[in-house]
């Protein structure tokens, strides 16, 4: 029954832009917090990579941080295995255990075509049904409910390997693929100068261990003490498991 006078609705219109006001700053401020999040959640993942002697130390601190940064409750790596041509997970993945981390594993050749990388750059599925067919029953398997994966690419556009986030707590949402695939380009320069470090070292053994035999060579007193030395140089340094000299027999022409 009561009839607003014109001040009573200057005052009304006044305290909803002073709402509205305050409802804007509280956005802002939880904006901000978020942002301050991802950008500490980042600069812990790079400090991470500074452990590249110790690769699987650094995937399994990088899991970690990631699973608190997007509130998920896994997160593994997987990297070409040039032995199998496979993508196999690596250990320390965040909420797997390794014995199921093992399980994880697919040809990699069609691995561009399963995550669909020639059309997005950061694969997402919110549901098991939305998973390529290859990867549901592993999924699956695992216990993952929903996924991003990100390429790991090297500088010629190789695939590397992944990296993948499962079971978020709700729908991974747009802004989640934008930090995953900053992360999976800091990352994939970090898997790349962890080979050719690995590289560079076995290339620097090979030389010590040439080295040695070269000498061992000038000081052997006869052909079975050479072959003695270099037998033990070469399997102990470079092939421990495979390694032996056979010569040829030319009386009965075989290989002993």
């Amino acid at each position: 029954s009561h009839i607003f006078t014109q001040d009573e609705i200057s005052k009304a219109e006044l305290a909803a832009r002073q709402i509205s006001l305050a409802m804007m700053k509280a956005i802002l401020l939880e904006e901000t917090r978020q942002n301050l999040s991802e950008l500490a959640g980042l600069h812990a993942i790079a400090q991470t990579f500074t452990l590249q002697d110790d690769p699987y130390r650094t995937f399994g601190l990088l899991s970690e941080i990631v699973t608190g940064l997007w509130n998920t409750e896994m997160c593994l790596v997987a990297l070409h295995d040039p032995l199998t041509n496979e993508m196999r997970g690596q250990p320390y993945a965040a909420g797997i255990p390794d014995e199921q981390v093992e399980q994880f594993h697919y040809p990699a050749m069609p691995g561009m075509d399963i995550w669909h990388f020639n059309r997005d750059p950061v694969f997402r599925a919110n549901s098991i049904q939305e998973m390529p067919g290859e990867i549901a029953a592993i999924a699956s398997a695992l216990g993952i409910r929903n996924m991003l994966v990100a390429p790991l690419w090297n500088a010629e556009q190789m695939l590397l390997g992944i990296l993948l986030v499962g079971n978020h707590h709700g729908s991974y949402p747009s802004d989640h693929l934008r930090l995953l695939e900053m992360l999976a380009n800091q990352a994939s320069v970090v898997v790349e100068n962890t080979r050719l470090l690995a590289a560079e070292r076995r290339r620097t053994k090979e030389i010590n261990v040439l080295n040695k035999i070269a000498a061992a060579a000038s000081s052997a007193h006869n052909e079975d003490e050479l072959i003695e030395q270099a037998t033990r140089l070469i399997g102990e340094q470079l092939y421990p498991d495979n390694f032996g000299v056979m010569l040829v027999d030319l009386q009965k022409k075989d290989l002993c």
